[in-house]
């Protein structure tokens, strides 16, 4: 793995942790940690975005990649991982519905039609709100279950879905798949706009369009920064988020010392799991501890999401390609 990885997959990691303590400090209503962990956990979201558009970028550069192997490639690192975490929120809903004191909020997303959705990654029902407001076909987009997270995972996936139709070199490929594809286009597209946390996709194009001019001038880039301070402070508060493609970019500049370059392969190899299987997990866990304590309820609802995440990272995303050769000869038979 070179350099670079390893400091974007300690950045992955970091993102996942800010996730996971605003999740966790939000939910348990422990909201007086010094600091606004809403605007942390957004922020991580939109490191997220713009890493993905970094890396896409770094790894498929305009015209030069088939796009059979790239969208198999993309589906071999998302879906076994993502569909255990599906069923994973399946069981832990089943738990959570049965225990008579446990709010049952999103019972009414646990329903077959969600889970299809979700499956085929179209959790874009607050893209539909714009067009069906009050409709109940909304539902039939909305995550799965408890399971909040999969929204940002279904944009990534048609964001990628509209990159590699747009810059793929088959032209024959794409007239072919055009009609599968063109539900992840137009929410692809829609997303430039809409946006449950503002400027997410332009996030990813900024992160895209870094890592193909890596060679970016320290002036040129203090400029824009400055901009989007002013932004920021004088306009508009959420611009801070377009801030993230320069923190990537330079992430990817700083020389880590051995031990934080260990700790950022651990947290970046869990960032995947931990993002897909903390939030049910805090729903079940937290109204059960949540008796014994704020600070405790919030320590120990993160330790069980940090355990959970290496469990699946080590059983299932560490091993996620024999796992699909598994299925696919079991399916021939």
């Amino acid at each position: 793995m070179k350099k670079r990885y390893e400091n974007l997959d300690f950045l992955r990691g970091l993102a996942s942790l800010g996730v996971l303590v605003g999740h966790s400090s939000w939910i348990i209503g422990l909201e007086d940690l010094g600091i606004n962990t809403i605007l942390v956990q957004d922020f991580s979201v939109a490191i997220f975005l713009s890493l993905s558009g970094f890396v896409i970028g770094i790894n498929y550069k305009p015209y030069t990649f088939e796009f059979k192997d790239y969208v198999s490639k993309r589906f071999i690192r998302i879906f076994p991982l993502f569909f255990t975490c599906l069923l994973l929120t399946f069981i832990l809903d089943f738990i959570r519905f049965k225990l008579s004191f446990v709010n049952n909020h999103f019972e009414s997303s646990t329903n077959l039609s969600s889970f299809i959705t979700s499956t085929l990654l179209l959790d874009h029902f607050f893209l539909l709100q714009y067009f069906t407001p009050g409709s109940k076909i909304n539902l039939m987009f909305e995550e799965f279950g408890s399971n909040r997270v999969l929204w940002t995972l279904s944009l990534e996936w048609s964001i990628y879905m509209l990159y590699g139709f747009l810059f793929s070199k088959e032209s024959k490929t794409k007239k072919k798949l055009t009609i599968l594809l063109l539900p992840y286009i137009m929410t692809g597209c829609l997303s430039y706009f809409h946006t449950r946390i503002p400027f997410l996709s332009i996030c990813w194009i900024l992160g895209f369009i870094i890592s193909l001019k890596r060679s970016h001038s320290i002036l040129l880039l203090a400029v824009y920064s400055a901009t989007v301070v002013v932004i920021t402070v004088f306009k508009n508060n959420e611009a801070i988020f377009l801030l993230t493609p320069i923190i990537v970019h330079c992430f990817n500049k700083i020389n880590f010392c051995s031990s934080l370059v260990a700790f950022g392969n651990f947290t970046g190899n869990i960032s995947f799991s931990l993002y897909l299987c903390h939030y049910p997990i805090m729903l079940l866990v937290a109204p059960i501890l949540i008796g014994y304590g704020q600070l405790f309820s919030f320590v120990t609802v993160n330790l069980v999401s940090l355990i959970t995440s290496v469990i699946l990272y080590y059983f299932i995303d560490r091993n996620r390609k024999k796992l699909l050769l598994k299925l696919s000869i079991s399916t021939l038979r």
